[in-house]
């Protein structure tokens, strides 16, 4: 009976734990939607124009950071036409990296807490601070899912070992042609890398202990998206 007991607990909780996840939520989608573009936002729409009007970063215009994001968002300029108004559905997809973060945060936590891995997202959301600028068109906020997703991935189940890394390594060097911040706070997976190949050295079966997956695999996600990166550098 106990076990019945504690069953009916962990889904009352996390039914509960839910409902409150998902009004965060409908409050971080509404906050999107009427918050004021802030100055950032704007110079990361121009350069996503730029883009989509086949001008080159670096070459063509100058923008600090590396330039991941405004050449995903110039898709939105190339189907949309030269309408201004596209920035808010910049805004919309910009929801995509919160959601790609909240799954990872909950991933991470889920083998070992439970029902109790949907705090991770919900104490994420109640920092309103912290959410006002995640809403925002960043950088910062398209690299952090990333950072996310693949330091999530290995704690996932599906697919198989093998691909997870490769996804992972592919994330993660996503992370790095977002923006240069991730060059000090994600230099903690050169460490982890290291410390898995040196698991895959003394236990090459036990792909359970890797910390970011197996190690050949994940190098060789990062290494495809450096050598797209080098191309387009070397072409443009």
């Amino acid at each position: 009976m106990k076990i019945w007991k504690d069953l009916g607990s962990a889904k009352i909780l996390g039914s509960v734990l839910f409902a409150i996840l998902v009004l965060l939520l409908v409050r971080t989608i509404l906050l999107s939607m009427s918050k004021v573009f802030a100055i950032d936002e704007l110079t990361y729409a121009h350069a996503a124009w730029l883009v989509s009007q086949g001008q080159l970063p670096w070459l063509d215009f100058f923008e600090i950071h590396v330039p991941f994001l405004y050449q995903l968002l110039s898709i939105v300029f190339t189907l949309g036409g030269d309408d201004p108004t596209l920035i808010t559905t910049m805004r919309w997809l910009m929801l995509g990296p919160v959601l790609l973060t909240m799954w990872s945060m909950w991933r991470v936590n889920r083998r070992d807490t439970g029902v109790l891995a949907i705090c991770g997202p919900i104490l994420a959301l109640l920092i309103t601070d912290h959410v006002i600028r995640w809403v925002e068109i960043r950088p910062d906020v398209l690299a952090f899912s990333l950072v996310l997703l693949a330091a999530a991935l290995p704690y996932a189940t599906r697919p198989g070992p093998r691909v997870r890394a490769l996804i992972a390594g592919i994330a993660f060097a996503l992370a790095c042609w977002t923006t240069q911040k991730v060059y000090y706070y994600g230099s903690v997976f050169i460490a982890a890398w290291i410390a898995d190949i040196y698991l895959w050295r003394k236990t090459r079966s036990d792909a359970a202990r890797f910390i970011l997956g197996m190690p050949h695999w994940f190098a060789a996600g990062a290494l495809i998206v450096v050598l797209c990166v080098i191309g387009y550098l070397t072409l443009t």
